[in-house]
């Protein structure tokens, strides 16, 4: 099997370029590594602040919330359909 590593060069402020190379060291890792995860923590970041925006927009309607508590409910019934843990 024969992996593609696509590379690309983009610039960064010098305290940036500073702080990678830092992390780089201080976790014996590729700064390439250090990037990836920082953009990872951030992906997540931003997913976890759309989802709370978009719960904050569903408590904000009263009707939608609770058409929300009632399905949630709906299924939290099937927990105790007899069924064994698989």
């Amino acid at each position: 099997m024969d992996i593609t590593i696509a590379t690309r060069s983009i610039p960064v402020a010098e305290d940036t370029q500073i702080m990678l190379e830092e992390l780089a060291r201080l976790d014996s890792i590729p700064m390439t590594d250090v990037l990836a995860r920082a953009v990872e923590t951030y992906w997540g970041r931003r997913i976890n602040e759309a989802s709370n925006e978009a719960y904050a927009a569903l408590k904000a309607d009263p009707k939608a919330w609770q058409e929300l508590q009632d399905e949630q409910s709906e299924w939290d019934a099937t927990l105790t359909d007899g069924l064994d843990d698989e």
